[in-house]
């Protein structure tokens, strides 16, 4: 009996080594391969250097295809608009703190009760403002396929603030390939503020032209708000964004770059 006991922890323990020892070095070569594919070492919130200062990173290269001709990868980064980003200044550009004058501490406090965050603030942020790159210095050097479906961003809300319902749709409209942004759909969820009504028409119509926007004649909720803005789209994917969001760089090509498109991705 003894023997068997012996026999049985000695069977575990070897197990638990082959486990522990398997983990970490799974662990060490995908370290190693993260690191091979960064090319360059940038800073956090560093802008991806353009194709001229990263020759090695912008040949295309064929992949394994399903037998479609279109199976490669390109950079999708368009350089022209992270440069000009990157020059800008002003409150709140790059993502760097702002503050409000003491002079609207009242309004600040007025439109905090109503929202939960600082709405004063975001309306004195430009609605197209720039943003830092936050992804990791490995995605920066990613290809993505050259020829990638177009899509619907479906943006339900409810009483959503002015300045940031706008900021959503302009920054997906702004850092999205035009090519590959069918539309952008706001599903107003019965709001009863006045701007989410005509005024958020008639600023859509003038500014926006891939804007569309859908007023439900009852607060349906969250699924039942992005079922109506489904119904509506016309693009083959759809994509589901909050209304208080900002596109970063180059956000879209990954999110279609995917091999199975049955695999949903929770934002």
């Amino acid at each position: 009996m003894r023997r068997s006991v012996k026999g049985v922890l000695k069977f575990l323990l070897l197990a638990a080594l082959t486990v522990i020892t398997t983990v970490v070095v799974f662990r060490y070569v995908r370290r190693m391969e993260v690191i091979r594919d960064m090319g360059v070492h940038e800073a956090r919130g560093a802008m991806p250097l353009p194709p001229e200062n990263q020759d090695h990173l912008v040949i295309m290269k064929p992949i394994v295809s399903d037998g479609n001709s279109s199976g490669f990868k390109i950079d999708w980064h368009d350089y022209a608009v992270i440069l000009s980003d990157s020059k800008r200044k002003g409150k709140g550009e790059q993502g760097k703190p702002a503050y409000l004058s003491p002079d609207d501490t009242s309004l600040k406090q007025t439109l905090y009760k109503v929202n939960g965050f600082n709405a004063a603030l975001s309306d004195e942020i430009a609605l197209n403002r720039s943003l830092p790159d936050i992804r990791h210095p490995g995605c920066k050097s990613k290809k993505y396929l050259r020829n990638l479906p177009a899509v619907s961003v479906i943006v339900p809300f409810h009483n959503e603030h002015w300045s940031t319902l706008l900021r959503t749709a302009v920054s997906v409209i702004n850092r999205s390939p035009k090519h590959l942004l069918q539309e952008v759909i706001l599903v107003d969820d019965a709001s009863t503020k006045d701007h989410c009504k005509k005024p958020l028409d008639d600023y859509v119509a003038q500014h926006l032209a891939k804007v569309k926007v859908i007023h439900l004649p009852e607060r349906s909720g969250l699924i039942r708000a992005r079922l109506a803005g489904a119904r509506r789209a016309t693009a083959q994917v759809l994509i589901f964004l909050d209304s208080h969001t900002e596109a970063n760089v180059n956000w879209l090509p990954p999110l279609l770059g995917l091999h199975n498109y049955n695999t949903p991705i929770n934002f």
